[in-house]
């Protein structure tokens, strides 16, 4: 990592994937630092190679909803990091995500350079987010669009839960890395859901590959499409991630001080479903964090939005992204 002049002062410049994992040690050991301290230099780069006989320095038409679906899951994972909720991007800043397409000989690659936007992430995250918490969420998004190894290690999952043989010729630093953000996104609700977001997507773009075609995964892994699809393949156990949006009031709190993160018990107002949530540390604004408390003390209706994992009808885990007294705006 190197430090140079910023807009803001002094920077920390991440221009690959070594540097930011550094960082994010330096964050694991106790240092504070905000969206303001950080500047991404040319990296990271969102990439996907499909080759296959109509990927000839072409782009099949059945490829296109899946391509529409990653382009979503980018904005979404932007959006989730910049203002810690979904939301429609600006002109500008879809201008700044857009994927480009390349043909190539005998391949088509798909690609994102996302530097520029994840700059403005941090720069709209400072106004927005708890600091250390934001960073890191945008961190965690940077780290999962710029390595092909993510992708790898998700599929060699669920492939191993498919009884699948495919090999994802990760390196044992490439496994950390992806532990790592397995078990920052269990914390961090924004990174969470851009994680869920991408990892559709790729789905969505695999279910639509043939027999012929396969997924270039770096330079030496490839699945094919059947074992992708298999791999893919939804079945009754799968948990679902869902939104829990609505008007709910806050029950009881489960332990801990708010600003330390801790668990409430809720009830949905119109369909008196009583759940419990987790908030993590710094998910919330501390105007977020005053209407929650608001929310508690006078028993007040809030306008929560929630991430959840489903299986069946059952609630796996739900985690509060937002909350605002009263009801939203249209």
């Amino acid at each position: 990592m190197e430090t140079i002049l910023g807009g803001a002062g002094m920077a920390i410049r991440i221009s690959n994937e070594d540097e930011l994992f550094d960082l994010l040690r330096d964050l694991e050991d106790g240092k504070r630092l905000g969206p303001g301290d950080v500047i991404f230099d040319g990296w990271p780069k969102y990439e996907v190679i499909i080759r296959g006989e109509d990927f000839n320095g072409g782009v099949p038409t059945r490829i296109m909803p899946a391509l529409l679906s990653f382009q979503r899951a980018i904005d979404e994972a932007y959006a989730l990091s910049v203002y810690g909720e979904s939301r429609r991007l600006s002109k500008e800043e879809r201008r700044q995500t857009e994927i480009v397409v390349h043909l190539d000989k005998g391949s088509t690659k798909f690609e994102a350079p996302l530097w520029d936007a994840l700059n403005n992430a941090l720069t709209a995250a400072m106004k927005s987010m708890d600091g250390t918490q934001a960073l890191i969420a945008i961190l965690g998004v940077a780290a999962m669009v710029g390595g092909v190894w993510v992708v790898k290690l998700w599929l060699e999952a669920r492939s191993r839960d498919k009884k699948i043989e495919f090999e994802a010729n990760a390196t044992k630093e490439e496994t950390e890395r992806f532990r790592i953000i397995s078990e920052l996104a269990k914390n961090n609700a924004q990174l969470a859901g851009a994680k869920a977001a991408l990892e559709e997507s790729n789905s969505q773009l695999i279910r639509k590959l043939d027999d012929r075609d396969s997924l270039v995964l770096g330079k030496d892994t490839e699945i094919s499409g059947a074992d992708g699809r298999a791999a893919v393949r939804k079945t009754p156990d799968d948990p679902v991630e869902v939104r829990l949006d609505g008007e709910y009031r806050i029950l009881s709190v489960h332990s801990g001080a708010v600003k330390s993160g801790f668990k409430v018990s809720i009830e949905n107002v119109e369909t008196k479903e009583q759940l419990v949530i987790d908030i993590p540390d710094g998910t919330l604004t501390p105007t977020q964090l005053t209407s929650l408390q608001q929310g508690e003390w006078e028993k007040a209706t809030l306008q929560m939005k929630i991430n959840a994992s489903k299986r069946g009808d059952r609630i796996l885990k739900a985690t509060l992204t937002h909350a605002g007294l009263g009801r939203s705006q249209p």
